[in-house]
């Protein structure tokens, strides 16, 4: 049927696009990832938002609204008078880049921009990518998508699947929170926690793993159920201390304070191994 064969040409178009595009050495690129919270109010440049991006704005950054999308990255600029997208890599990654040559483009309001240049470090921004985004004259205005490749050549954005492009960004960030929901939301029912029963003892050790190793040992914060940082949940009471907590790059650890009778024990974990 007419409909079969156009939705056969559909696919072979996208299959030529993949084949003939570059691989994007940007994590992220198309800001699917939220881990952090969905709405940012007022940024600096070592603040996160859409995982593996930091912004930076000139003057007034606190006017600043940083929003996820359906196609992108949205931003409020407010009174702040630009704007610089900053993606910092690893050692080893950064070490290909520099000296290269490498092609930038992204998308802003579906409009497609692209420069070729070679990768240097600057001061301001060690072994990272930072430029100004043209977005005009615009106060308002989306961010859909950035790519990053060798060459001077652009060649065509093309998304890994979510699942793909999660588990990239749990190499540098991860919670026990689902994903949806924000490190410090309150969640009396614990949804997404650990949550262990305990004997009676001086101490009690209570072992987490995370779903993808980190690129160094990570620093972990633990919540309680009303999102109070650095507490956790004995026995149905907020806001009750810890003796300590420890952090591997493959998960990490509680050890509670004394426990006088049996009970259980519920915290959730955030595990941050960002570059900043």
């Amino acid at each position: 049927s007419l409909d079969a064969r156009f939705e056969e040409t559909e696919q072979d178009i996208a299959t030529h696009m993949a084949d003939d595009a570059n691989p994007n050495l940007l994590i992220n690129g198309d800001f699917q990832v939220w881990q952090r919270g969905a709405s940012f109010t007022g940024i600096g440049m070592f603040q996160y938002t859409a995982d593996r991006w930091r912004l930076n704005a000139g003057g007034s950054i606190e006017t600043v609204i940083v929003s996820k999308a359906a196609d992108g990255l949205h931003v409020s600029l407010g009174s702040a008078p630009n704007l610089v997208l900053i993606y910092t890599f690893e050692d080893a990654d950064w070490e290909k880049l520099e000296g290269n040559t490498v092609t930038l483009s992204y998308s802003v309001d579906n409009e497609i921009k692209a420069q070729t240049f070679t990768m240097e470090n600057n001061d301001s921004y060690p072994k990272s990518l930072a430029f100004f985004i043209d977005y005009g004259h615009k106060t308002e205005f989306t961010i859909n998508w950035v790519k990053l490749e060798l060459g001077s050549s652009a060649t065509p954005f093309v998304p890994r699947p979510f699942a793909e492009e999660l588990a990239m960004c749990q190499r540098y960030f991860e919670k026990s929170y689902n994903y949806t929901d924000a490190p410090g939301t309150p969640s009396p029912v614990g949804d997404g926690a650990i949550c262990q029963t305990v004997p009676a003892y001086a101490h009690v050790y209570l072992p987490f793993r995370f779903k993808v190793v980190k690129r160094v040992k990570p620093t972990i914060t633990l919540y309680d159920n009303v999102g109070a940082a650095g507490k956790i949940n004995v026995g149905g009471v907020n806001g009750t201390d810890f003796f300590s907590v420890a952090s591997f790059d493959g998960g990490g650890g509680l050890t509670t304070n004394n426990i006088p009778t049996t009970t259980y024990v519920q915290f959730f974990w955030v595990a941050d191994a960002e570059i900043y």
